[in-house]
């Protein structure tokens, strides 16, 4: 029969093994490198906003070009946007993306509608033609009647449309 000793060691923040270094398992590239540009290779799947809607960069690819000759993907937080307001209409709208000082800019569009639980609560008056964002899935009954819009451009997501939505409307085309 063999006796021995088992020798327990523990270490501290100021030991040489920190903590929060990763492990063999899980090893983590540092950057080191500097981004010298950057690339929008995939604009967002939302480019149509309705009024009051939060920007939504789900599809977004952004790809880094850094001083080491790299190219890496980058995420990009709502924290690195300007430009977006949802708060009024707006055909064309420029939204900023800046990473470490450099910039790069893509349209969003604001259409004359409102939202609610994916069902069109109100369209503003004015407006010659209408997109309706994805997030559109039912068009209540009467929505557009006595509307002076002469062009509505539905969306793919659109499951419902009520009775007489378009009634007494001056559309011409619906696309």
């Amino acid at each position: 029969m063999f006796l021995g000793t088992i020798l327990l060691s523990c270490s501290t923040e100021n030991d040489e093994y920190r903590k929060d270094s990763p492990s063999a398992a899980n090893p983590v590239e540092p950057i080191e490198a500097s981004l010298e540009d950057f690339f929008i290779e995939q604009l967002p799947s939302k480019t149509i906003y309705a009024l009051g809607e939060n920007i939504d960069l789900t599809g977004l690819n952004v790809t880094g070009k850094y001083d080491d000759g790299k190219q890496r993907p980058v995420k990009v937080t709502p924290e690195q946007i300007s430009g977006f307001s949802s708060s009024t209409p707006v055909e064309k709208q420029e939204v900023t993306i800046t990473l470490e000082g450099k910039q790069k800019s893509f349209s969003v569009q604001v259409s004359p509608v409102r939202i609610e639980n994916g069902v069109l609560t109100e369209i503003l008056k004015g407006y010659n033609e209408i997109i309706l964002p994805n997030s559109v899935r039912s068009i209540p009954k009467a929505a557009f009647s006595n509307s002076q819009t002469a062009k509505v451009v539905l969306n793919e997501g659109l499951k419902s449309i009520g009775d007489m939505a378009f009634f007494n409307s001056a559309i011409q085309e619906i696309v």
